[in-house]
């Protein structure tokens, strides 16, 4: 617990929200292969 009574950690917040927006921009960028691959099945082309 810190001196003003709050037990939220900032640094290991940020830390945590960090890792978290590499996650989300690595499940994004899967996911938009797999559009781009759908399409490339359905349409024939690049």
């Amino acid at each position: 617990m810190n001196n003003n009574l709050n037990n939220v950690d900032m640094d290991r917040e940020a830390s945590l929200m960090a890792k978290n927006q590499l996650l989300y921009n690595a499940y994004v960028q899967q996911v938009n292969h797999e559009i781009r691959m759908l399409r490339v099945g359905i349409d024939g082309r690049v």
